[in-house]
C-alpha cells in the first residue's frame, strides 16, 4: 500500500492507541487467487503485541491459520 512519508506514522505507541480507540479492523487473508475481508472487533494484548479477535466457525477466515493477514485499522475520517 502506498503512503506518503507525509502522512506515514511508525511511531508504535501512536499505531496501538489508534488501534485501541478504534477496534474494529478489516482482516484480509488469501488463499491462492483468493482473498477475504472480514469486519471483526479486536482486543489489543500490549503484553505479547498481539490482536485478538472472535469469527464464527462457520466463518472462511477460521480456514486460514497460517496465511499470510493484512490488517486495517481507521480512524476518525472525513473529506476535506
Amino acid at each position: 500500500m502506498f503512503v506518503p512519508s507525509l502522512l506515514s506514522e511508525t511511531r508504535p505507541d501512536v499505531i496501538w492507541d489508534l488501534m485501541r480507540q478504534n477496534p474494529l479492523g478489516a482482516i484480509v487473508v488469501g488463499s491462492g487467487d483468493q482473498l477475504d475481508a472480514n469486519h471483526l472487533p479486536f482486543e489489543i494484548d500490549r503484553s505479547r503485541n498481539t490482536l485478538r479477535t472472535h469469527a464464527s466457525r462457520s466463518n472462511d477466515l477460521t480456514r486460514c491459520a497460517g496465511e499470510n493477514a493484512l490488517m486495517i485499522f481507521q480512524g476518525p475520517n472525513h473529506y476535506i
